[in-house]
């Protein structure tokens, strides 16, 4: 039986398209023509408008005048004109004062204090310096510079007038014989006439100057040794207005006194004697000073370099130790503060503060302290050994620092930068300074006393203490 299908190749068949045929392509190229810029600028014009106005014009007829009674009111107010020109002439009141732009930035030299009566056979230092309280009088005393036991030596206070052109001032007009050395000094607050004084034999002066011979209104002696402070405070009897003195000495005693000029009578109030807690030994006082916003309250800078802060109202008895005294000690001492690692030699409430207070000694450092935080809160670092500080009423931010090698500081207390240091270089050698005092009423001028017993008198202007330094 043949097989019904077989292998077999045929050929591929074309069947063209019928609908689409094959497209013909031809290539051709156009060329724009070359493009023309061009530029223009164009600005506006401009233009300005002025008016002009005529205004009339008035002509002022002057008034008439009646000569003969311009006349009659000229002798009637001259002889009162040529009375107040007279007082104006004479006048002081405008001594000091200096436009602000013309002021002199300089400091310098007015007087040279002399000695009346000099001891050559002794060496003497400037050792209290005060200036009454309207400036006019300038009180200075001297006291030997060593004492082998007691002092035997006769002590003065020398006055010299500032406020009289006619007069000499660097001479001495009036001289208040002590029976020792004067070892500090004190005017009063409002009575220019009344000066006390402290001896090395711890006995305390109050005079009355009024008349040409000074009368003395008591000297009594309460103090066994030198008074190193003495200080007028308001009177803790508000129902009196007149201040108390008060004085403290290196025996570690404090007392209060009042004064009567009227009656002319010396009189101790109070009584303290700084003791120590554990060992009951009397602490020896070296500076103190008494907080003028709160008189009760009192700082002394005792043997040791610690501060002692104090109050007098007090009751604590003395402990195992009896004064022969009919008046009562009492030991004031709230506490003992840090102080310096040396001898302190300055301690000073800022004025218008109850919690700042200043203190420096021979570490060369100042302390400023908070009494609300019982510790320091700024420390000033200086190169020398400071001898002694004080602040104006008038700038109570600066502090007057002056060292051992006679240089003075200016400190703000509040950001411990300093003011250019003051130039009182007047020719001589730097001397360590004693004494340092500055004018209460203008605080322009400045009294310095030297261990050699010298007193000049400095002007400085207001700018040095408005001055901080930036660096």
């Amino acid at each position: 039986m043949s097989k019904p299908f077989a292998s077999e190749d045929v050929d591929s068949v074309d069947c063209p398209s019928s609908w689409q045929s094959n497209r013909s392509c031809v290539e051709n190229a156009s060329q724009t023509a070359d493009l023309q810029f061009a530029d223009a600028g164009v600005q506006s014009t401009t233009t300005n408008s002025v008016e002009v106005q005529t205004n009339s014009t008035e002509t002022d007829q002057p008034p008439a005048i009646d000569e003969s009674k311009l006349a009659a009111w000229l002798n009637r107010i001259t002889p009162r004109v040529l009375e107040e020109l007279d007082k104006n002439q004479k006048s002081r009141v405008f001594d000091d004062y200096k436009l602000q732009n013309s002021e002199n930035s300089l400091v310098k030299l007015l007087y040279t204090l002399s000695l009346e009566k000099d001891h050559p056979q002794f060496k003497f230092i400037t050792s209290g310096i005060d200036w009454s309280c309207t400036g006019g009088v300038l009180a200075v005393s001297r006291c030997a510079k060593e004492h082998a036991s007691w002092c035997d030596h006769s002590g003065t206070v020398c006055l010299y007038q500032m406020n009289r052109p006619d007069s000499k001032v660097e001479n001495t007009f009036r001289s208040l014989d002590v029976s020792s050395c004067v070892t500090s000094l004190c005017a009063h607050p409002s009575d220019s006439f009344i000066l006390a004084c402290g001896a090395f034999s711890g006995e305390v002066t109050v005079w009355n100057l009024q008349r040409d011979d000074a009368t003395i209104i008591g000297n009594l002696t309460l103090h066994s040794e030198a008074v190193v402070h003495m200080q007028w405070i308001q009177n803790f009897d508000l129902t009196s207005m007149r201040p108390v003195l008060a004085s403290a000495s290196r025996d570690g005693t404090i007392v209060i006194w009042t004064v009567k000029s009227t009656t002319g009578t010396l009189k101790a109030t109070q009584c303290f004697l700084l003791q120590g807690e554990m060992d009951k030994l009397n602490l020896g006082i070296l500076c103190c000073t008494f907080n003028p916003s709160e008189p009760r309250m009192f700082l002394c800078g005792v043997e040791g370099g610690s501060l002692a802060l104090c109050r007098t109202d007090s009751k604590r008895p003395l402990l195992g130790k009896k004064i022969n005294s009919e008046l009562e000690y009492f030991n004031p001492i709230l506490n003992i503060i840090e102080g310096h690692k040396g001898t302190i030699t300055g301690v000073c409430w800022v004025p218008g503060s109850k919690n700042l207070f200043v203190s420096c000694g021979t570490d060369s450092v100042v302390h400023v302290y908070s009494f609300t935080e019982m510790n320091i809160i700024r420390k000033i670092h200086l190169s020398h050994p400071l001898c002694g500080l004080d602040i104006s009423l008038s700038h109570p931010d600066i502090a007057v620092i002056w060292d051992s090698s006679g240089h003075i500081h200016l400190y703000n207390i509040h950001s411990s930068k300093s003011l250019p240091p003051l130039d009182i270089n007047n020719g001589d050698r730097h001397l360590p300074l004693s004494a340092l005092r500055i004018q209460t009423a203008s605080a322009q001028l400045l009294a310095l006393g030297d261990v050699e017993g010298k007193v000049c008198v400095w002007q400085i202007p207001h700018s040095k203490f408005n001055n901080p330094s930036e660096s």
